[in-house]
């Protein structure tokens, strides 16, 4: 018999919108430069690398969730 070891995973996520990221965020007014997402917190235009993992200020979008 042969054992799993469950590995401890950063970007665990708990929620269907928090597993989108910055798609289901409600600092993404839908824009993009260049082929990257536009994270507008703060009243700044910040680009997003990889907008699925989101980031430590995302807020959900009311209805973000809602299928």
């Amino acid at each position: 018999m042969m054992l799993t070891r469950p590995y401890f995973t950063l970007f665990q996520v708990t929620t269907p919108a928090r597993a989108r990221g910055c798609f289901t965020c409600s600092s993404f007014q839908g824009e993009y430069y260049g082929g990257h997402l536009l994270c507008q917190r703060d009243g700044a235009r910040k680009v997003i690398g990889v907008p699925q993992m989101g980031c430590a200020f995302w807020m959900r979008e009311p209805g973000s969730d809602d299928e």
